[in-house]
């Protein structure tokens, strides 16, 4: 279950531009390692057509791309200690300035080659050339988005990593499937002399279970390394969908809880700016049309749930309908880049393999061939398990909304016929439930119930509130106590955030004790009433909970703790 701390750290420290450098971060691994690995001239574009390793010979080219690299790593690895809690503004700075040294040694590098090296009639720059700018132009963006989150923020000052800790294990499933893959090429091209770019084909291939076929290993060593290799990683890709629908759906809830939070914060709010009608006698006509009056003009809480859950159910169909369009265009807009870059297919057998492809099907009797077709299938791969993994994720979340609507329906219609007022009222208000955002709608909705007595639903809500009021006053105190040696930012913003909702508590109590003295003082009506069961144990509540209960009479206040 969500705690408290964690529930207002997603509220108040969540943000993208954190995530979206983790994600990108491997992506920048894969495109630094050709420059490195194959020659930056080339007469055929068939790069899969290359069976022999070729490295760049240049020295001044290899201390420039070496460095850039070993400065990435080193971003890569602080930027994972950032994400880790651990001294996150020195890893940021680390982090950026890895990237940015990356940025400048490896875009020097491929302007050297440039002007010291022409290309000779018949030759031009091959994909590994290209690749050195794809991998320069994403470390200066992840650098550029680290330093806008930085400064953006109050220079990550009480605001955490970013990431919840889905987003979290997301980035780290991300990465290490990205080391995977590398593993897989670099090894796979020592047993069966490939390049790095062929081994990252047959790699990716092989982890997303396409298994076109075309090129698989051939001695005994590659094919007893390619079982469990292939055992592992395919785990892998599946962990990383997996989180994938996680963060998916932690948005989705994000969004809920906000909506749920609201609707309490403003129930409460509502409720005590209410004036709590004295029924003296002679008044009851003047009181029920006050009555009907405030029905007229504000919603119950539950009717506010109620929305909440149709908005949520039309949330769900939205999200569907657009991760449709996106798995659509997905395949559509990928027709369209291979139909260009393989010369002699068509739209329709682009779109073929498109489908063929992403769904995972892989007969294998259509395949790319060119250096840039094969570098926008490995990154159109990655990209097609995301959209596969959020459509995936809203269909299954919607047809589980569904269920779960009509179950509480049944399950409603089943606690009015089978439970009492009493075992509801014990249900609702367990403390083991503190903290949830859910006790707060359940308190407006027992203050907002009327059985048309009264005076005895006057001691209800009194005994209600009581109860709940000892539960949340003696959590906060408790809880103040325990953290008192170790109070952090965020600790006391979380005590403050309680702290305010105690203080709301507080008025609607003292209201309520007000209006029983104001009843006993000015009718005998509820003195001839027999008590509720309940009464009893209302009185052992109050005085158990004497320390912590404050009267609103008192000069002392919540503040004080």
């Amino acid at each position: 279950m969500t705690t408290d701390k964690e529930k207002v750290y997603k509220y108040y420290s969540l943000r993208q531009l954190p995530m979206i450098a983790g994600l990108l971060a491997p992506l920048c691994v894969l495109l630094s390692i050709p420059p490195l690995t194959g020659s930056w001239i080339s007469k055929d574009d068939n790069i899969l057509n290359y069976n022999r390793r070729s490295f760049q010979t240049d020295k001044i080219i290899l201390s420039l791309l070496g460095t850039g690299l070993v400065c990435l790593f080193t971003a890569h690895f602080t930027l994972l200690l950032r994400f880790l809690e651990r001294h996150i503004v020195w890893n940021t700075w680390i982090s950026i300035t890895g990237y940015f040294i990356n940025f400048c040694l490896t875009l020097g590098a491929a302007l050297y080659y440039q002007f010291n090296f022409p290309v000779q009639q018949g030759y031009h720059y091959s994909g590994e050339y290209y690749a050195a700018y794809g991998s320069s132009v994403i470390s200066f963006v992840i650098s550029s988005f680290l330093i806008i989150d930085f400064f953006k923020h109050n220079h990550l000052k009480g605001k955490g990593s970013g990431l919840s800790r889905n987003q979290r294990v997301l980035v780290f499933m991300a990465i290490l499937v990205t080391l995977w893959t590398v593993l897989g090429a670099l090894v796979m091209g020592s047993f069966e002399d490939w390049s790095f770019t062929r081994g990252i084909y047959f790699a990716l291939v092989t982890l997303t279970t396409i298994g076109f076929g075309d090129y698989a290993p051939s001695s005994a060593h590659a094919r007893g390394f390619n079982i469990f290799y292939a055992s592992v990683g395919i785990i892998m890709v599946g962990m990383f969908i997996a989180f994938i629908r996680s963060v998916i759906l932690e948005s989705f809830e994000h969004t809920y809880l906000e909506k749920m939070e609201q609707i309490g914060t403003l129930g409460l709010d509502n409720f005590y700016t209410m004036n709590f009608p004295s029924h003296s006698k002679g008044s009851k006509s003047q009181d029920l049309g006050q009555s009907e009056e405030k029905v007229e003009r504000a919603k119950t809480v539950k009717d506010q749930e109620k929305e909440l859950k149709k908005a949520q159910l039309a949330q769900y169909i939205r999200q569907l309908h657009f991760s449709v369009f996106a798995l659509f265009l997905f395949w559509f807009l990928g027709a369209g880049i291979f139909c260009w870059l393989e010369p002699d297919w068509d739209y329709f057998t682009a779109f073929y393999f498109c489908f063929i492809s992403f769904t995972t099907i892989g007969y294998g009797d259509i395949t790319v061939k060119p250096f840039s077709s094969v570098v926008a299938f490995c990154v159109y791969s990655l990209i097609g398990l995301v959209t596969m993994a959020y459509f995936i994720s809203v269909a299954t979340e919607l047809f589980s909304c569904l269920i779960e609507t009509h179950g509480d329906r049944i399950e409603r219609k089943r606690k009015r016929k089978a439970k009492t007022t009493i075992n509801q009222h014990n249900n609702q208000y367990s403390p083991n439930n503190i903290g949830d955002p859910q006790r707060d709608i359940d308190l407006l909705e027992a203050l907002e119930q009327s059985t048309g007595n009264e005076e005895r639903d006057l001691i209800q809500k009194l005994l209600t509130m009581t109860e709940f009021y000892h539960q949340e006053v003696t959590h906060f105190v408790k809880g103040v106590a325990a953290n008192q040696e170790e109070l952090d930012n965020e600790d006391a913003q979380l005590n403050s955030f309680q702290l305010k909702k105690m203080e709301k508590y507080e008025k609607i109590y003292g209201q309520l004790i007000n209006l029983c003295k104001k009843k006993l003082n000015n009718s005998n009506s509820v003195g001839n009433l027999a008590p509720p069961p309940q009464t009893i144990q209302a009185s052992l509540i109050r005085n158990e909970s004497s320390e912590f209960l404050i009267e609103p009479s008192s000069r002392h206040t919540f503040g004080n703790y």
